[in-house]
């Protein structure tokens, strides 16, 4: 019997040679084509003589991979063409699909079209079931002793391969909080106003926290930092730090997604092993701090739900960072608003004026007030672009928000340029003047503050310990001493 294949790709000289090459084969017919997935699923809809769809990563709409999972309700068979040699990729998608290399000739599809053709089909229950079946004992009409029937928990543990038992040995090892130096501290820096600074911000402390050292006697230890862009429209962090669009939170939404449909976990409760999510999700800049980077495109941002971000949140706590510095958006979303939740500290950060103060406020009093459980101590004020002269002074502003102020930024005209260039003021290889100097002063003693005040809170288990290694750089004209 013949099969219709209907073929999602944008190259439509390609597509007309596939049409040219099946409309005279006897096994499959060409029954269409498109390069957008919107389009695709309408005419998956209203035809019944589509039997195989081939997906190319090759679209205008949406990537393979989310094409494959818009049609994962089409019963019909699948093949996805990909150019990427990532095998964790592919696995995941052969698991769906079969997998073959993109360009591919009509001849390759052909050949593998028969092979899909003869292979046997089995579901993932029936996979499961012929591999613990026993053909006596599980036979009812056999005199062989019949198998007692497991419960759904013993089932589970049968069945768990040795990746997820050794993944569960890991995830407990880093539940262990007892030898870590210093307590975990999740930060958040948000505003309600854009253009205040916050991405800089957390750029910049996020280096200034990896730049301390912890000193007793011989040994020196540099805090480990991790810092997250979860301001997703703008995605402004890859830009200044002068990083990669990929890989970023997007691959690790995807697979989240993906686990919760393997494994039947809610999303929040998915987890990674610290080595995948360092490898995988995570870019390492020059500094040594890593970061996850926002979605390289603005439409992506749409995708990215609540429980994604929550996941990847309590997942980064199971890793080894003393430090999480979470930049996020201007706005109340439900996202930004579980980020706040679920953060140790958030430092707000206001200009010297009345409009940004004024947001902070009313963040407070109307949104966060409104949350249930919500905690105001850990809610701290960080007041950026600080002029000598103002006609408000940040103890004012503290005193009128109610909220402790954790430091001030002062005004630095070449910041500007510092963020044009993706480097940072402790990385810049110009000669510094009088005022960059302040300005990354500022944030050394944000960064050592919060360190010395961690050590002193744990000192019956630290004591001994000093936190040094800014402080002997102040004297240094030029700050590549901080360079690797």
């Amino acid at each position: 019997m013949t099969k219709g294949i209907y073929f999602i790709d944008k190259n439509s000289s390609f597509l007309s040679d596939i049409e040219s090459f099946f409309v005279v084969n006897d096994m499959v017919c060409f029954r269409g084509g498109t390069g957008l997935l919107q389009q695709a699923l309408k005419d998956l809809g209203d035809r019944k003589d589509i039997d195989i769809i081939v997906i190319s990563d090759n679209l205008v709409d949406a990537t393979c991979v989310e094409a494959l999972k818009a049609l994962l309700k089409h019963p019909e068979k699948k093949i996805v063409a990909l150019r990427s040699r990532d095998e964790v990729a592919r696995e995941r998608i052969s698991k769906h699909a079969v997998v073959i290399s993109y360009p591919y000739s009509c001849n390759v599809l052909e050949e593998t079209i028969k092979r899909m053709a003869d292979a046997t089909e089995y579901d993932e229950t029936d996979l499961e079931r012929i591999a613990d079946s026993n053909v006596e004992s599980d036979n009812p009409f056999s005199a062989a002793p019949q198998v007692a029937k497991l419960t759904k928990e013993e089932q589970h543990e049968k069945k768990s391969s040795f990746q997820d038992r050794l993944k569960s040995i890991q995830l407990s090892k880093n539940t262990r909080k007892e030898n870590r130096l210093i307590p975990q501290k999740v930060i958040a820096i948000h505003s309600q106003k854009g253009g205040v600074g916050k991405s800089t911000i957390s750029r910049e402390l996020a280096i200034g926290m990896h730049c301390v050292r912890i000193k007793k006697e011989s040994v020196e230890y540099a805090p480990k930092v991790c810092l997250c862009d979860f301001d997703f429209e703008a995605a402004d962090i890859t830009v200044i730090m002068d990083l990669d669009e990929a890989p970023n939170i997007m691959t690790w939404c995807e697979d989240i997604e993906y686990e919760a449909n393997r494994t039947g976990e809610k999303h929040s409760g998915i987890r990674f092993t610290e080595n995948v999510i360092k490898e995988r999700y995570l870019q390492e800049h020059e500094s040594g701090v890593y970061v996850l980077t926002a979605p390289s495109r603005k439409i992506d941002c749409f995708k990215i739900e609540n429980a994604y971000v929550e996941a990847i949140i309590q997942n980064l706590r199971l890793c080894d960072f003393d430090v999480i510095i979470l930049d996020t958006g201007p706005n109340i979303l439900d996202y930004t608003l579980t980020t706040l939740s679920l953060a140790d500290e958030i430092f707000a950060v206001c200009n010297c004026d009345m409009l940004s103060a004024k947001r902070i406020d009313g963040m407070t009093g109307d949104v966060l007030s409104k949350m249930k459980g919500f905690d105001f101590n850990k809610m701290k004020l960080l007041v950026n672009h600080m002029a000598e002269k103002s006609s408000v002074s940040p103890e004012e502003l503290s005193a009128a928000l109610n909220l402790s102020l954790v430091g001030e930024i002062p005004y630095f005209p070449g910041v500007v340029n510092i963020n044009n260039e993706g480097v940072s003021v402790f990385f810049n290889r110009k000669k510094m003047n009088g005022r960059a100097v302040d300005y990354a002063d500022a944030f050394r003693m944000i960064a050592r503050k919060l360190i010395c005040t961690e050590i002193n809170e744990e000192k019956r288990e630290n004591r001994g310990y000093s936190v040094e290694g800014l402080d002997a750089v102040r004297k240094k004209a030029n700050f590549s001493i901080f360079r690797r």
